[in-house]
């Protein structure tokens, strides 16, 4: 809960806080190298038919789930029980990239205001990493909030093409899943499993159950040696 003095009321608040434009590269070049990196959505749509945020089918007739590309808007207009619409001026400011088509083959797209993701720019230039921020202000704040504290972890699905030959390293990288609750209590420092009490296991050697590997070129006397040590 935000006190008093710290609840956004405004747009001119909302502009401080969220920015959902590319930044001036000579500016500030560290933002605008990580926002074109981690702060861009898709290309999706007609550009992209197979990208992964394409519902009601994944043809011409889809759409963006998350509702890409955004409008070009001069200024931010705060939304009625819903997110503000984020300012996203054309400025002229874009950036290219390579995609790889459904046919293999590549093509340039150009990015602009209308596909970055809202961000803060101090939490975004503090972490170098994706880190969607929005102003939620609607009493179904208080829903999504209550959402991702209850969420559970996610589910994997796992398929062995051959029994007989399995890398346990790569499935346990493919499937290995740490929830958010795990992530704290391992960043605290706290102990993962604990047994009582503890059990340890001594290197003892029980008497004729002790196997005694050996060659058959080997010495019949120094082999009885070795196993009576």
């Amino acid at each position: 809960m935000l006190n008093t003095g710290d609840v956004i009321h405004d747009v001119e608040q909302i502009d401080q806080a969220v920015s959902a434009e590319i930044p001036g590269k000579e500016t500030d070049p560290q933002l605008w190298e990580t926002v074109t990196t981690c702060m861009l959505h898709g290309p999706c749509g007609v550009e992209n038919l197979r990208a992964p945020c394409m519902v009601d089918g994944r043809g011409l007739d889809g759409c963006c789930s998350k509702r890409y590309p955004k409008g070009f808007l001069q200024e931010t207009i705060l939304g009625e029980d819903s997110y503000p619409h984020y300012r996203r001026r054309e400025d002229g400011r874009f950036i290219e990239k390579a995609i790889v088509q459904a046919d293999g083959t590549t093509s340039i797209f150009r990015y602009d205001n209308r596909w970055v993701i809202p961000y803060n720019p101090f939490l975004t230039k503090r972490y170098n990493c994706h880190m969607n921020v929005e102003i939620c202000s609607s009493i179904q704040a208080v829903k999504y909030l209550y959402k991702y504290v209850y969420k559970g972890p996610d589910r994997a699905n796992l398929l062995i093409d051959d029994p007989l030959n399995i890398d346990e390293v790569k499935v346990y990288l493919d499937t290995r899943y740490i929830s958010a609750p795990e992530a704290t209590w391992r960043l605290l420092g706290n102990k993962m499993h604990d047994g009582s009490p503890p059990i340890q296991r001594p290197q003892l050697y029980l008497p004729n159950q002790q196997p005694v590997y050996f060659s058959t070129e080997h010495d019949l006397q120094d082999v009885n040696t070795r196993a009576e040590s």
